[in-house]
């Protein structure tokens, strides 16, 4: 199921110019580096329409102001309950991993201790 990306808002905490990059880097869940690097090669490449378009989505587009992370008052969202439920779920599959490690690691096992004796 796809979520739906909303409004498209300059990201002007995280934004070096005007936001663009960051905002776009937001609306489309990308790295925020590769949307700059695309934009100086978009630049390099077609340097009057990129720099045009540019200025325009700086102008235009809706000035967000906080990253997508928070609401306009700068608070972080509500999550939904299934997100909750997916996150409880993660968390506990990595514990289960971590303290199968854990038990790896400080248990003392005998086979490894004969072959250890054996070497010797």
């Amino acid at each position: 199921m796809q979520m739906s990306r909303g409004k498209f808002r300059l990201n002007r905490h995280d934004g070096k110019i005007m936001g663009v990059c960051a905002g776009l880097s937001d609306h489309f869940d990308i790295d925020v580096t590769l949307v700059r690097v695309a934009m100086v090669l978009a630049l390099i490449l077609t340097f009057p329409v990129a720099g045009f378009a540019y200025l325009v989505m700086g102008l235009v587009a809706d000035r967000g102001g906080y990253s997508a992370r928070f609401d306009e008052d700068g608070r972080a969202p509500r999550l939904s309950a299934q997100s909750v439920a997916e996150t409880r779920a993660r968390m506990r599959d990595i514990d289960a991993r971590m303290q199968a490690i854990e038990t790896h690691v400080t248990s003392s096992n005998v086979m490894l201790a004969k072959e250890i004796d054996e070497l010797r």
